[in-house]
């Protein structure tokens, strides 16, 4: 029985996370009302972990339950997303300072093969892989600070965007671009430089708020 509710667990995570990366990147586009029987069929599970994953998203504010007809991708502003933006650099730039000192030589240099990845997939134009990669270096670098509030708060942020202008970005070296601030860091917090790591954070944040509003340019 244990085995059986890890595993669904599992499922209902998996899809939760994909179907997150297909809101973030308008693959589901906003507006549009999905069925949870459908996209059961499409990823190959039975309709029951979809549907927990959707109201898990549906409580994350991303989409809405539409009674008898299933689940409406909702849109985020760009007042939203200035909020968000703003409350994620007030976190995560002070944060470098706490990732520095009490994260290990070890903890650190593990870092790296993670924004590898991420460099990797935006190669490839791998949306997915590539919201992915970047989801995991981000938590797994604030988890170094051992505090899990901020890790806590900065997930919800993160799980409230919407990429708008990501598909269109990896057609371009622009996602490359970007996806190489995460060595730039990684460097940073190696050489213990606090300043550095906070100010290339900030650019990092500010340079995703310009792709999640669809803009290709520097903020």
């Amino acid at each position: 029985m244990a085995a059986r509710t890890i595993d669904r667990v599992s499922v209902r995570q998996q899809v939760r996370d994909i179907l997150h990366t297909q809101i973030q990147t308008g693959e589901l586009e906003a507006g549009q009302v999905y069925s949870a029987v459908t996209l059961a069929e499409e990823f190959g599970v039975s309709a029951t972990p979809v549907r927990e994953a959707l109201m898990d998203l549906a409580n994350s504010g991303l989409v809405e339950a539409v009674r008898n007809r299933g689940f409406r991708i909702l849109t985020i502003s760009p007042a939203d997303l200035d909020e968000i933006v703003q409350l994620r650099v007030s976190l995560e730039v002070p944060a470098m300072d706490l990732v520095i000192a009490r994260g290990t030589d070890e903890e650190i240099a593990a870092l790296r093969p993670l924004a590898q990845q991420i460099c990797d997939e935006a190669r490839r134009r791998d949306v997915t892989q590539f919201l992915l990669a970047d989801t995991r270096f981000h938590l797994t670098m604030l988890e170094l600070a051992r505090s899990p509030r901020l890790l806590k708060l900065v997930a919800e942020l993160r799980g409230q965007t919407q990429l708008l202008g990501l598909r269109g970005l990896a057609v371009s070296d622009a996602l490359v671009a970007s996806a190489e601030e995460h060595l730039l860091i990684v460097d940073a917090l190696a050489a213990r430089d606090t300043q550095l790591a906070r100010s290339l954070t900030r650019r990092h944040l500010q340079h995703a708020r310009g792709i999640w509003a669809g803009i290709t340019e520097e903020a």
